[in-house]
């Protein structure tokens, strides 16, 4: 279906390496480190077929599931999941095709890609 499409996109979100590589963090770090070659790799596997594949490390996000772990006043970094459902957008645009194969950092700056 993705080929189909002409301009398919798998977008995957990471947690950034520092949040997910603690101490009791195991299985979930380990994936989470998987993800980071992942992107790279099936990128080079789609070669030309028009699938692009791309990275987003998103921050923190203030979600009900957060809210239960967290007190907002201890979670100042997190931000509002509507921000970064506007990069994700950015990102599964055609506009962002010379992203391809890039892992991009979610930044109050904007995104920070890199291939």
């Amino acid at each position: 279906l993705l080929q189909r499409a002409g301009d398919g996109c798998v977008l995957w979100l990471i947690n950034r390496p520092a949040g997910s590589g603690k101490a009791y963090w195991g299985g979930y770090g380990m994936a989470q480190a998987a993800l980071q070659s992942l992107v790279p790799m099936l990128q080079a596997e789609q070669g030309s077929t028009g699938v692009r594949i791309t990275g987003l490390e998103a921050p923190p996000m203030r979600t009900a599931l957060r809210a239960r772990a967290y007190t907002e006043n201890t979670d100042r970094a997190a931000v509002d999941p509507a921000r970064v459902a506007d990069a994700c957008v950015q990102l599964l645009s055609p506009a962002a095709a010379d992203r391809r194969g890039s892992i991009c950092a979610f930044t109050d700056a904007g995104l920070r890609c890199a291939a």
